[in-house]
């Protein structure tokens, strides 16, 4: 299915600043829905989540309930699962530091808790910094979460409502870049159609007018950046990020936008001041990819240029504003 199709996608962007949140809620609505039409899966996703520490079986899975944000005396984990003598919490990362004296706090919660099978669970996107061993605290990934729901969608009996529900959540962590699978030899032509991709982008950049372009890459996105003449400074980038491939994005310093457009701009995660604009190359409005090469190429030049004309760094030989047919 298709990213521009994923509701969670669509909706993961009005949660700017929430993203925990927002994966949590969406994480508990899941689990809540399979243990009421799907036992056999959600004791297959909890046991192997919870290390086996909490092993339902799917006849009392209807009696589980998963709760977010749960107010206590120690915070506010972001998921509680409470069932037949069995009890956990979640602490969810994705992006935010695992905070250590928080980990403890809930632990003690945990302890406290008079079920026979209990623990917390921190889920993490990345590797966890060490922690103090503690016979109640499990490690997680969303990966191994991902594997785990793939492995319950492959062995047990789906309805059609739980199953949509469930491609849509794999596919938000796709998305997210969240999930694992297999590298097959799409990975060769995808890299491939990548590097052409950002041929056309450099040329669309220099079209613009900038006298110098450098590479621009990180652990979840590549693409391009200008510089000042002047200082060496980057004043822009372009790039895309591997979460979102069908977006490409425009991003430079909010004291560079002109004051009347800033509205039509968005704030960039985690840039501490940095804001951007984006294409979505994989809109019906777009149709990048069904496009000629010249076609495309004038497609990215446009956007460059209309992004540069509502900051101080105008372009010194704009192209024409007149949209173009694929």
């Amino acid at each position: 299915m298709p990213q521009s199709d994923n509701l969670l996608v669509a909706l993961s962007r009005w949660a700017s600043g929430q993203q925990e949140n927002f994966l949590s809620d969406a994480f508990v609505h899941l689990l809540n829905l399979l243990a009421q039409q799907v036992p056999d899966a959600f004791t297959l996703i909890v046991e192997q989540m919870t290390g086996g520490s909490l092993t339902p079986a799917p006849d009392t899975a209807a009696d589980f309930t998963v709760t977010s944000q749960v107010s206590t005396s120690e915070g506010t984990p972001d998921v509680e699962i409470v069932g037949p003598r069995c009890y956990a919490l979640i602490e969810v990362k994705d992006e935010s530091p695992v905070d250590e004296e928080q980990v403890r706090r809930y632990i003690r919660l945990v302890d406290q808790n008079v079920a026979d099978a209990k623990c917390l669970v921190l889920l993490t996107r990345h590797q966890a910094p060490p922690l103090d061993a503690h016979r109640l605290l499990k490690m997680a990934r969303w990966t191994q979460v991902t594997e785990s729901l793939l492995k319950a969608r492959d062995t047990c009996n789906f309805d059609q409502i739980s199953l949509f529900t469930l491609h849509q959540f794999l596919g938000f962590l796709e998305a997210k870049g969240m999930s694992v699978n297999r590298a097959g030899w799409e990975m060769v032509s995808g890299i491939q159609q990548f590097q052409h991709f950002k041929v056309l982008l450099k040329q669309a950049i220099e079209s613009a007018g900038a006298e110098k372009v450098n590479s621009a890459a990180g652990a979840g996105h590549n693409g391009w950046g200008v510089p000042h003449p002047a200082s060496g400074k980057i004043a822009y980038y372009l790039f895309i990020q591997f979460e979102k491939p069908e977006i490409l994005v425009f991003q430079c310093h909010s004291n560079d936008v002109l004051d009347i457009y800033k509205h039509e701009w968005g704030a960039g995660p985690q840039t501490r001041g940095w804001i951007e604009r984006y294409l979505d190359l994989g809109s019906e409005e777009e149709y990048f990819f069904s496009r000629g090469l010249d076609s495309q190429r004038e497609a990215l030049e446009r956007f460059v240029v209309s992004c540069l004309a509502q900051t101080t760094h105008q372009p010194s030989n704009p192209i024409s504003q007149q949209p173009d047919k694929p």
